[in-house]
């Protein structure tokens, strides 16, 4: 019997090894992963328990690189994902542009950019993030607000008169076609 998880872990198979490190680090921070083939039981079918490990996951961070995107796997878990409105984190570690397929899904989301250095590095900002949506406040850093500096009218119209072109009216459009 399937148990809720905080996340699914999406992958391409060529990505196995950071895939269960992101997995090992994420589970040292006292989060509850699934990941495939790992948590498939045997003799279960495999589409079955992908289905039922995505429904049980409030996240699915997607470890998205060329490899992902030309996945299909990776494009029918993130489809489901979707479909059941889990709050799906692209974890980008190089800079592939998403496909037709993928850019549906992720497109209007914030991925986490992993593509300077070695993906490991950002292992905790991805924790950090999953740890907000799931309302973790242990190990978490709070961020501070950013307070907005006030801007002064002056500024304003300046900025304005010096940005902004305004259109020509429509009686100078006339007037310079009868000439």
């Amino acid at each position: 019997m399937e148990t809720n998880r905080d996340v699914f872990i999406s992958h391409s198979s060529a990505d196995s090894q950071l895939a269960y490190a992101m997995c090992h680090y994420l589970e040292e921070k006292g989060m509850r992963c699934w990941i495939a083939p790992r948590n498939v039981q045997g003799g279960r079918e495999y589409a079955e328990a992908i289905i039922m490990g995505i429904r049980n996951c409030k996240i699915m961070v997607v470890l998205f690189n060329e490899n992902a995107n030309k996945s299909n796997y990776v494009k029918n878990e993130v489809e489901r994902a979707f479909s059941y409105q889990s709050i799906l984190i692209p974890f980008k570690v190089d800079q592939t542009i998403p496909s037709a397929t993928l850019e549906l899904f992720l497109g209007s989301v914030h991925s986490l950019d992993a593509t300077n250095g070695n993906p490991e590095d950002c292992f905790d900002l991805l924790y950090q993030n999953c740890a907000r949506v799931l309302g973790k406040k242990e190990g978490v850093i709070e961020e501070k607000p950013v307070h907005a500096v006030p801007i002064s009218e002056k500024t304003i119209i300046d900025n304005n008169a010096i940005d902004h072109v305004a259109p020509p009216s429509l009686n100078e459009n006339n007037n310079n076609n009868n000439n």
